[in-house]
């Protein structure tokens, strides 16, 4: 490897340093944001609920009469499904990296094996 190509490979790790940290610094925004959002929605919910029994049991009929539990059950699902398909894809990119290292080091040595998975992660 010539001294040209070690600093542009030093160059390319900075940058996907850099993009790891900015994608950090947006996840933690976004955490904040909605667990902000989750606390200004408890705290306005505060005055009208009260310690009164009969209030907290109309607020209990009206979720109730909301079916809420049905969305929600649709936004858990969509969540996860979400959370499922990014998990999925970066394995799919970690392998991804990885079959491009193994074919660099199978490149000198031919009489190596892999395991049988597409450059992609996906099962042949």
């Amino acid at each position: 490897m010539k001294k040209y190509e070690a600093e542009l490979e030093t160059m390319r790790l900075r940058v996907r340093l850099t993009e790891m940290k900015i994608g950090l610094v947006r996840y933690v925004i976004l955490c904040f944001t909605i667990l902000g959002a989750i606390a200004v929605m408890f705290w306005g919910l505060h005055p009208f609920i009260g310690q009164d029994a009969t209030v907290i049991t109309a607020f209990g009929r009206l979720i109730s009469a909301l079916n809420i539990g049905n969305w929600l059950s649709y936004l858990i699902s969509a969540v996860l499904y979400i959370a499922w398909w990014n998990e999925r894809s970066g394995k799919k990119r970690a392998i991804q990296q990885k079959a491009h290292f193994q074919d660099i080091v199978e490149h000198d040595e031919p009489n190596r094996s892999s395991s049988g998975l597409s450059p992609t992660g996906d099962t042949p």
